[in-house]
């Protein structure tokens, strides 16, 4: 008994329940970032597929991602600990698995995307697109320089953290589920605008808005056409490619699995925070880009993300957010453009609170396993947060917006963020293969945990589950790698990826023999559920 209790940093997390189902469900909105999916939808699709297609993409890549949302529904009900796939890849397939995953999405990943992300394309989608239709395209301009973005990502970086570190989960919680629900209403105002807003009348206040700007619908057409470009078909083959960016997109909601040794009524708030957020962003997504690219037109729409993507110096109009600019002319009232832009604002600038929580679940959990300090594993006694970790995401936050601001490091930085899903899907992977093992290697943990236990033809079928999951994210893994010029994947980042795997590789044996030289068998530890 005496050895057992040694295993952990100590007999108790320290963490406590107090997450609600509203606040997950806000929580993984966060998580599959859903006005991006609405905004990188708008840019994306039209130049892969057109008419149906768009639908039609949507709708697969929300499906087959909710066989992996489903995967980690499971394991999080299974094992519901603080740590997310660390703590089921760990002790279901292998504690350097666990490691890697941790270090590539946890704790870099998270870094990675506040940094590029969060932290300021709050201001690009959001602020740029309302001063543009403001008619302060100067202060557009203005707003979204290095040095302004960096600026206001550290401001935002210093709230958030002050936020969590002060208020706690309860605080934190209460503000996000505010401000999200503010973007999803901007998402149905901007939404509403298009229906109302007809295609004939949208080209007329398009053309009016783009005439300061020495261009027009016709103008950009015209252009895209003068430089080689072609309306994309409707066939399958571009469908499911389309269907990469939902899919790569959906199975984010899956991201309250870091936070499961603190939600309150575990299999009914995993369930429908996870599967229920999918679902209702799906529903936003169909209606609002089905709307916006009728409304704007298919032939625009396409042109217009052609130019931006491939020639952006022939696009002139000084923002980039394609739903955010089209909804603010479409609705031609200042209320439902503040709306819009502030659905944008929010559902950015809250990736940043979400990326704190991440990063300090990830390196609570590395620590009370002893494979970290133990000190960073320390609990606020009266929030109950782990403060010293959301500290050190601080501090590094700030470092990679500072890094942001020099060419070099910028290239390397943002290389590693276009291609992240990448690296998300190989560690859903490993938690996919973690489902599947899991009657055969945890069989008391199987029986008396799992929230599945059927079986069909003898086979358990959260195997089946894990195992469709696993296929699928191979299958998608290779969509990205083989369409590279949609999805940011390059050999420099495929060189870093490589690295970094090595590294984290590396780091457990490394850690693991200098912990046993100090008595401390890691080994041991990674043969228990860590307490709650």
């Amino acid at each position: 008994m005496a050895e057992k209790k040694h295993v952990f940093v100590r007999d108790a997390t320290g963490l406590v329940r107090e997450a609600g189902l509203l606040d997950i469900l806000q929580f993984n909105a966060v998580s599959v970032t859903g006005v991006s999916i609405v905004s990188g939808s708008m840019l994306l699709l039209p130049l892969i597929t057109s008419g149906s297609g768009i639908w039609q993409s949507i709708t697969i890549g929300f499906i087959l991602a909710l066989f992996v949302n489903t995967t980690y529904y499971a394991l999080s009900v299974t094992i519901p600990r603080s740590g997310g796939d660390y703590i089921y890849i760990s002790r279901l397939l292998h504690p350097a698995l666990g490691v890697l995953s941790a270090g590539l999405t946890g704790i870099f990943g998270a870094l990675i995307l506040s940094s590029t992300f969060g932290a300021t394309v709050w201001v690009t989608a959001g602020v740029g697109p309302l001063l543009s239709i403001l008619g302060r395209g100067d202060l557009a301009g203005a707003v979204s320089t290095t040095t302004a973005l960096t600026t206001a990502g550290i401001l935002s970086t210093a709230f958030f953290g002050a936020l969590l570190i002060f208020g706690g989960n309860r605080a934190f919680f209460r503000l996000n589920n505010v401000l999200y629900a503010i973007a999803i209403l901007g998402v149905i105002v901007g939404a509403g605008a298009f229906l109302v807003a007809g295609h004939t009348q949208f080209l007329s206040s398009f053309d009016a808005f783009a005439q300061p700007y020495a261009t027009s619908s016709s103008d950009i057409l015209a252009t895209a056409n003068s430089l080689g470009f072609k309306m994309p078909g409707d066939d399958m083959g571009s469908v499911m490619i389309a269907s990469a960016i939902l899919f790569t997109s959906f199975y984010w909601a899956t991201q309250s699995a870091y936070l499961g040794g603190e939600i309150k009524h575990t299999r009914t708030t995993h369930f429908w925070g996870m599967i229920g957020s999918s679902i209702l962003w799906f529903a936003l997504t169909l209606i609002a880009v089905a709307a916006a690219y009728y409304t704007v037109g298919p032939e625009l729409s396409s042109a217009a993300s052609f130019l931006n993507f491939f020639h952006a110096d022939a696009w002139k109009i000084p923002s980039i957010s394609f739903f955010a600019l089209y909804a603010n002319i479409a609705s031609r009232s200042a209320i439902a453009a503040i709306l819009i832009s502030l659905a944008f604002i929010f559902g950015y600038i809250t990736v940043t609170g979400w990326s704190f929580v991440i990063f300090s679940r990830a390196v609570f959990a590395l620590s009370f396993d002893r494979f970290l300090p133990a000190g960073l594993a320390d609990i606020n006694e009266r929030y109950h947060t782990p403060v010293k970790a959301l500290l050190t995401y601080g501090i590094f936050n700030v470092i990679f917006l500072v890094l942001l601001i020099f060419p070099s490091t910028a290239v390397t930085l943002y290389t590693y963020a276009v291609g992240l899903n990448v690296v998300y899907m190989l560690s859903f992977f490993f938690a996919s293969v973690a489902l599947i093992v899991l009657p055969y290697k945890s069989k008391d943990l199987f029986q008396t945990s799992c929230p599945i236990k059927q079986k069909i033809g003898g086979v358990p079928l959260v195997s089946i589950i894990g195992g469709i999951s696993a296929v699928l994210l191979v299958y998608y893994e290779y969509v990205v790698l083989v369409n590279p010029v949609y999805f940011g994947v390059t050999s420099n980042f495929l060189t870093l990826m490589v690295g970094f795997i090595v590294f984290f590789i590396v780091l457990y044996f490394a850690v693991s023999a200098y912990r046993k030289s100090k008595g401390i068998d890691l080994g041991l530890v990674y043969k228990e559920i860590p307490p709650e």
